[in-house]
């Protein structure tokens, strides 16, 4: 077992398939709504061979549904153990080839939004470190209620609020001061994050305390940024509170168990929790338009989520009211466009297409067009998970970028997939030997194309996506 010194105290690692890892190191701590503190030091070594606490939640764990899990952990499903929950999830883990090397650091950042989900499935990716000489950080923070509730409209000690990004900008401190112990280079830390891990992304490059914490930066499918007023958090704080009973009482909040907040917030809401731009954190503003970006989203986002089967059935007559309360925009020019365009695509096809584009594509190419040096991308390959019936479906990139391969034709694909975003990781250039050459988006709109046959496309769907632009500047009818 390899033993690294931290700077507040040692940790004893383990080895998994050829690599080195060290699970559940405490990164910070925190009281209950306040902003993460730096962890109290140890003395002796630390054992690092088991998960820490996940962040309060309800609901199983991905990896656990029978039908995508698989899929999205390569088959290894059965090596994550239950999962424990706990406040105190400050933790991180760190899979390295070697401890005696600087070499480019990536640092992940799991999705479910801002409510759900863990770091552990990504722990997994020892092919990702193995072949691509990276050192890989996972972890945990706060979510739902315990990382993004605002309660400063009612409690003004409280003014300051995402601490369950501030958790994200202390993990990343910690990583700049004790990730050479592990072999990594604290200059050059690549962050990358899939959906809510790719919104995550998109909020530490405004917030001003993770500026200079990180070199690059990864964005995978993360929806158009939906940020809540002071106004619109207080009111789903309120929510809470009278869903509760306790009334303005923040010692009685700070004091209930996390199971009663988790049964009020499933019962009565609020169900949906976003970053505040509570003027202190977050102001609206990007702070690090330098740098560098590989920015991109699947062929069939919505599939999955839809979450309706019923929507795989529908008639022409019904794809426009079934979009007209998914989208803040008039959707019928967009489907009179691909109706035209694609004659023939099936109703549900195209209402899949316009919501897709509308919520993934469109905020993924309004990225690329405002940073410079960014690389775009579109992941193509169908799954083949239900006969296929949903596409290349949303995340379905991420198990293929961290070696995850369930199905052997695939191969290939996540060999260069994972092997760009390495190479990004090392030099801020995704282009290696196995990977056609792939442009920068801007000036030509270059898009870098991966599926089976992995190609890149100028003006990629141009006409399509100008379509989209006007769309989505439309006023909503």
């Amino acid at each position: 077992m390899t033993i690294v010194a931290t700077r507040y105290g040692s940790v004893r690692g383990t080895e998994q398939n050829g690599v080195r890892i060290f699970r559940g190191i405490p990164y910070g701590a925190a009281d209950r709504f306040l902003p993460p503190v730096l962890p109290d030091p140890w003395s002796g070594v630390r054992d690092a061979v088991e998960f820490g606490p996940v962040a309060p939640q309800y609901g199983e764990p991905m990896w656990r549904q029978p039908v995508i899990g698989p899929y999205f952990c390569g088959g290894r499903q059965n090596e994550l153990p239950a999962v424990r929950h706990g406040e105190d999830c400050l933790v991180l883990n760190v899979l390295t080839p070697r401890v005696d090397d600087t070499l480019p650091v990536m640092v992940y950042l799991h999705g479910g939004g801002y409510g759900s989900m863990n770091g552990m499935v990504g722990t997994l990716a020892d092919r990702l470190v193995a072949e691509q000489d990276v050192v890989l950080v996972t972890l945990n923070h706060r979510l739902n209620a315990f990382g993004f509730l605002y309660l400063g409209g009612i409690f003004d000690e409280l003014s300051v609020g995402n601490v369950g990004l501030l958790d994200l900008v202390l993990a990343l401190q910690w990583v700049r001061e004790n990730i050479a112990g592990f072999g990594g280079d604290p200059g050059r830390v690549t962050i990358f994050g899939e959906s809510g891990g790719g919104m995550k992304v998109l909020d530490l490059l405004e917030l001003t305390e993770a500026h200079g914490l990180f070199d690059r930066a990864i964005v995978q499918s993360a929806p158009a940024l939906e940020r809540f007023t002071i106004e619109r958090a207080t009111a789903d704080a309120e929510l809470l509170l009278a869903n509760l009973g306790i009334g303005h009482d923040l010692a009685a909040l700070c004091a209930l168990p996390a199971n009663r907040i988790l049964d009020a917030i499933r019962s009565g809401g609020p169900h949906s929790y976003r970053p505040v731009l509570d003027g202190h954190t977050l102001t609206g503003r990007e702070n690090a338009r330098d740098v560098p970006l590989i920015v991109g989203s699947t062929k069939d986002e919505q599939t999955w989520l839809a979450g309706d089967p019923a929507l795989f059935d529908l008639t022409w007559s019904e794809v426009v009211p079934q979009l007209m309360p998914r989208l803040p925009v008039d959707p019928r020019p967009l489907v009179d466009f691909y109706r035209a365009t694609q004659p023939y695509a099936t109703p549900a096809e195209v209402f899949f297409r316009v919501w897709g584009e509308y919520r993934f594509r469109g905020p993924a190419i309004a990225v690329a067009e405002r940073h410079p040096a960014t690389y775009l991308y579109e992941f193509r390959y169908d799954v083949p998970i239900e006969g296929g019936r949903y596409g290349a479906l949303h995340t379905a990139e991420l198990p293929l970028v961290q070696r995850l391969v369930r199905h052997p034709e695939t191969e290939q694909l996540s060999r260069r997939i994972s092997a760009a975003w390495a190479a990004f990781a090392r030099t801020g250039d995704p282009n290696h030997p196995e990977l056609p050459r792939w442009e920068p988006y801007l000036p030509h709109r270059d898009t870098m194309l991966f599926d089976l046959d992995t190609r890149p496309v100028r003006g990629h769907r141009e006409e399509e996506r100008s379509v989209v632009a006007q769309a989505l500047r439309q006023p909503e009818s």
